[in-house]
């Protein structure tokens, strides 16, 4: 019976290595199905039949493919890499709590937000961050994002008082 797979680069060989043998011994979850993928691909199945059967992408068994030629198996054991390192603020936690809570002090009414914080962030620390990232760290450094009613900037805050003491309660 004649193979029907088309690849478009030379492929290492597979037959070195006892992908089942690997799968059966893997404790990470995400390492046992690459080793089962390439179990499978090693022993004749399609690229489609593979993705069928696990439920991955075509992309997805060729990245898997292409990370077994470059680095071999640990890097079908290791776990994926993320999208890089966020940017760390050298400040520790506490400097930049009462950075932030200071920013809203300074403020004359209103208000901070994400956008006044990344800006603070961004001229303290030269750190950039995306502004949807800010309320993540505002979450992981312990700050609630509830407030207290904000103040006109105009405001006088005597005359408040005075108004509070001479007007009476109407019942």
């Amino acid at each position: 019976m004649k193979n029907n797979n088309v690849y478009w680069f030379t492929m290492r060989d597979l037959s070195d290595e006892d992908f089942l043998k690997l799968y059966q011994t893997e404790s990470n979850a995400r390492g046992k199905i690459r080793f089962l993928a390439l179990h499978h691909f090693q022993h004749g199945s399609s690229k489609s039949e593979v993705c069928r059967i696990l439920c991955i992408s075509h992309h997805t068994l060729d990245s898997w493919i292409s990370w077994y030629e470059e680095e071999g198996v640990e890097r079908l054991r290791n776990k994926v890499r993320g999208r890089g390192i966020k940017p760390k603020i050298s400040a520790s936690k506490e400097d930049l709590q009462e950075a932030i809570l200071k920013l809203q002090e300074d403020r004359n009414g209103g208000r901070i937000i994400g956008a006044d914080i990344r800006k603070m962030i961004e001229q303290s620390y030269n750190v950039k961050y995306h502004e949807d990232y800010i309320y993540t760290l505002l979450k992981k450094l312990g700050l609630s994002w509830i407030t207290s009613r904000s103040k006109h900037p105009e405001s006088d805050p005597a005359a408040m008082e005075s108004f509070k003491k001479t007007s009476g309660k109407t019942s």
